[in-house]
């Protein structure tokens, strides 16, 4: 019984190093073409000040510290180690709460702004108009 326990923390630990070594990798490799916290670092791409006004970009800014603030990132992969798919209702309420925080701090008009202008996909449009209502 012990030797099956041994096995099974031992193919847990690879399992939840092997999704570390991904984030890890993916922080250090991709460059993403969208702002982001990837768990180490905000990154907001050069286009982002061409497009937004600096407000927006603020706004923007903001929302991703909030991604990092209720540590978003680290919370799916712990979810993830213990095989827990991140469903899209979770990831729903993380992007809603990254908003609200960045509400909180004065930016619920420009981050509705911004989502605006930087996608017309239907959940970007919702999160837009959730913005306007909740904080106007």
């Amino acid at each position: 019984m012990i030797h099956a326990l041994t096995v099974l923390v031992a193919l847990w630990a690879a399992w939840a190093g092997a999704n570390l070594a991904a984030l890890i990798l993916a922080a250090l490799l991709v460059r993403p073409n969208q702002p982001c916290f990837n768990g180490f670092r905000i990154v907001i791409p050069a286009w982002l000040g061409q497009v937004l006004t600096p407000a927006e970009v603020a706004a923007v800014l903001e929302h991703e510290r909030g991604h990092r603030r209720h540590m978003h990132i680290w919370s799916n992969l712990a979810l993830t180690c213990c095989f827990v798919s991140i469903s899209a209702a979770r990831r729903r309420r993380l992007e809603f709460e990254a908003d609200d925080y960045a509400a909180r701090g004065g930016h619920a008009q420009a981050l509705a702004s911004a989502l605006d202008k930087m996608s017309a996909h239907p959940f970007d449009i919702e999160r837009a108009a959730r913005l306007r209502t909740l904080y106007p």
